[in-house]
């Protein structure tokens, strides 16, 4: 244990390291905690999908992640979509359960509502109607979709290229939210990182277990840029059609 975090026993990470980062790259020393453990559960997911005995072929989990987006993104469309008649007996039907749930509540054979549980309690929860039903599946097709993307195939294994890919893409999310900053790539000629976002990258994947040679780390910054990039661009597109 440190006086700079009561809990750090433990952690990948040591103090020293998240709090020279915070201060190369301006972080507020407030936001220190929540950095620190968000780069935490980012090593987290590299050690168990790294250590995973998945043998399910990159491109089998892609195609399975593609389908489920296309059956999201269809039915939320169709959710919207319904003829005014239709939609005004869905709606009667899903007002219908929550009366009925509500009725039940103390009964032996309570009626599932249709429901959000917050904070993971079967107590307290938000009831959701056909308009959020929709926004609901849109989002879920929507992360498929980016999941897809991200997935690669290599010759490191499937377990290895899938866990430095979601690693990767969860300290870019963290560079961008703490750092205010674009992710971004540069490097020398020999592979050695320059931006401030690469080096921080670096650095992180130094510390990992069996740490992933340099050069790998480059080519999936790149690729997740590329794909970041590219999955902003066609949403910008769509929402202004």
């Amino acid at each position: 244990m440190t006086s700079k975090d009561p809990d750090s026993s433990g952690r990948l990470y040591s103090a020293d390291v998240i709090e020279g980062i915070c201060e190369d790259y301006e972080i507020p020393r407030d936001r220190m905690s929540d950095l620190w453990a968000e780069l935490e559960a980012a090593a987290s997911v590299y050690i168990e999908l790294s250590s995973s005995t998945e043998s399910t072929p990159p491109h089998e989990i892609r195609q399975d992640l593609t389908d489920l987006a296309k059956v999201s993104a269809g039915l939320a469309d169709q959710l919207v979509s319904l003829r005014p008649a239709t939609a005004d007996q869905l709606d009667g039907g899903i007002d219908l359960r929550h009366v009925r749930a509500t009725s039940l509540a103390s009964m032996d054979r309570p009626e599932t509502p249709l429901t959000i549980p917050i904070g993971g309690s079967s107590v307290d929860f938000v009831l959701v109607d056909r308009a959020d039903l929709a926004g609901i599946l849109g989002d879920l097709a929507s992360v498929a979709s980016e999941t897809a993307s991200n997935i690669d195939e290599g010759k490191t294994g499937p377990g290895r290229v899938l866990a430095l890919s979601r690693w990767v893409m969860m300290i870019a999310e963290a560079w961008r939210s703490y750092s205010g900053k674009a992710f971004t790539f540069n490097a020398t000629n020999s592979g050695e990182p320059l931006s401030p976002a690469a080096v921080f990258a670096s650095t992180l994947a130094a510390k990992l277990p069996s740490p992933p040679r340099q050069s790998r780390v480059n080519n999936e910054m790149k690729k997740h840029i590329k794909k970041h990039r590219a999955f902003h661009r066609k949403n910008s597109d769509q929402s202004q059609e």
